[in-house]
């Protein structure tokens, strides 16, 4: 009996052993899918008004202004440069510009890193904000450092914690072409917004020209250029913040 017990025994242990390298592969071909950066190179080099560097998993945008940051989350499953356009046109406005490169490329995976970057960098109002997945995490981490964030910006997403007592300025944009977000969560998620919550949705625009990495699996075609939804997002984002 105790020979059949040791072999059941090796038998379990063998299949949990391949049941955890099958898992493993999972995760690791999971991970290594993302969507990545298209045609963002320009706007990852420095130029006279704005110095661009990427270090730590950090792309900072270090425009003309001294008073004014931004903290962006990427989308799931995006490539954190693929939003440099958008960061790079808002540090040369005035608004210095952080995107947080994610384990992963999950928000979710590292909400807190917003609190380094503003640990170690002085300005007087900090922003903070994300595309899809990312917005959503960057409302819980605002939420919970109401002391030190000013406002929160989301792209093509949505808030699921009550925020209605705070004095937190909230922005959303969306594309009306947008087929991935979910316009009941955006509108069940009103209800949590404080009184400065403001709304802007761009014509013509969808979810995956919130960014610069192509064409998103379940997504509706833009009827608007890349370029025009990035201006349209860039100018939305500067009257909130400097209005």
């Amino acid at each position: 009996m105790t020979g059949k017990k040791n072999k059941s025994l090796k038998i379990t242990l063998i299949v949990i052993a391949s049941l955890l390298v099958i898992i493993g592969i999972a995760i690791g071909i999971y991970l290594g899918t993302y969507y990545r950066a298209q045609n963002v190179e320009n706007y990852l080099t420095s130029s006279e008004v704005v110095t661009v560097t990427q270090e730590g998993g950090i792309c900072y945008f270090d425009g003309p202004g001294e008073d004014t940051a931004f903290i962006f989350y990427p989308g799931a499953k995006v490539e954190y440069t693929a939003y440099a356009p958008i960061m790079y046109k808002l540090a040369e406005e005035g608004i210095d510009c952080f995107i947080v490169k994610m384990p992963g490329n999950l928000a979710m995976l590292g909400k807190d890193k917003a609190s380094d970057i503003i640990g170690n960098y002085n300005y007087n109002e900090w922003y903070i904000g994300g595309h899809s997945l990312g917005g959503y995490v960057a409302t819980t981490y605002a939420n919970e450092h109401r002391s030190e964030v000013t406002g929160v910006i989301l792209l093509a997403a949505f808030a699921m914690d009550d925020m209605s007592d705070s004095s937190l300025k909230i922005l959303s944009i969306y594309g009306d072409k947008d087929g991935i977000l979910s316009m009941e969560k955006v509108e069940n998620g009103r209800e949590l917004m404080p009184s400065t919550y403001e709304e802007v949705v761009i014509e013509g625009g969808n979810h995956s020209q919130m960014g610069s990495y192509g064409f998103q699996k379940d997504d509706n075609s833009a009827t608007i250029t890349l370029e025009q939804q990035h201006d349209a997002v860039v100018n939305n984002i500067l009257a909130f913040v400097k209005g």
